[in-house]
């Protein structure tokens, strides 16, 4: 049994604001993200970073916030 990411849920970062779940359904060593320009391929990276960077003291979300919501 293989222990790992098996999905991530996103909410309320970047450019997700509606909660979102990504499954990883990884067979290999290598994970692919691929999508349209401005889809969020960046950003479900950045989440990750921020989730797994140990070296972070302090996780500072406040500049994570989207700029672009719509108020």
């Amino acid at each position: 049994m293989s222990a790992g990411i098996k999905s991530l849920t996103i909410k309320g970062f970047k450019g997700f604001d509606n909660e979102i779940t990504i499954g990883f359904p990884i067979k290999g060593k290598n994970l692919v993200i691929y999508g349209e320009n401005g889809s969020g391929k960046t950003s479900i990276m950045e989440a990750l970073k921020v989730l797994l960077d140990s070296s972070m003291d302090k996780i500072e979300l406040e500049k994570y916030k989207n700029i672009f919501t719509r108020r």
